[in-house]
């Protein structure tokens, strides 16, 4: 990568790598290229390792991710920002008792995960997945709370 870039080059490749995913759950590259303004070439070259210089337009990303119906590009951003992608759609009309509900069995969950991997007194692989998890459904359930508040004031 050039000097001119901010992250490491492992950020890149991991970029492209959700690039190809990205095409790949779409169909592949000329079902893919159906699905957005650009043809089967440029995807090809997005997710390409020896094009290093070229990335996918973020409206291409929102039209291949839209035609799949997941954020597979969008997640890969938000981790290299530090950031984790919520669901908050789900359980909209949900009524406060079962929201809350909901909310308790998953930092329960949490809580049940981390317990069981501390009793040994460390924490194996398999542990800390499961406990990752665990935690990505509580925050996940956190974020359709917060969402849905929100969305009682007439805001998202």
């Amino acid at each position: 990568m050039s000097a001119a870039r901010q992250l490491p080059e492992r950020d890149y490749l991991a970029l492209k790598a959700a690039t190809r995913e990205l095409v790949k759950r779409c169909g592949g590259q000329e079902a893919a290229a159906r699905a957005t303004r650009v043809n089967h070439q440029s995807l090809s070259r997005y997710g390409s390792l020896e094009d290093a210089q070229n990335f996918s337009p973020v409206d291409v990303i929102a039209d291949l991710e839209a035609e799949i119906g997941e954020p597979i590009v969008t997640r890969e951003l938000a981790s290299l920002a530090g950031r984790t992608l919520a669901d908050v759609a789900s359980g909209d009309a949900m009524a406060p008792a079962l929201r809350l509900v909901r909310l308790i069995k998953e930092t329960g969950e949490v809580k049940s995960a981390l317990a069981e991997a501390l009793a040994d007194g460390r924490i194996d692989e398999a542990e800390r997945l499961t406990i990752r998890r665990e935690a990505r459904e509580a925050i996940a359930e956190l974020e359709r709370l917060i969402h849905a508040l929100g969305a009682e004031e007439g805001r998202p």
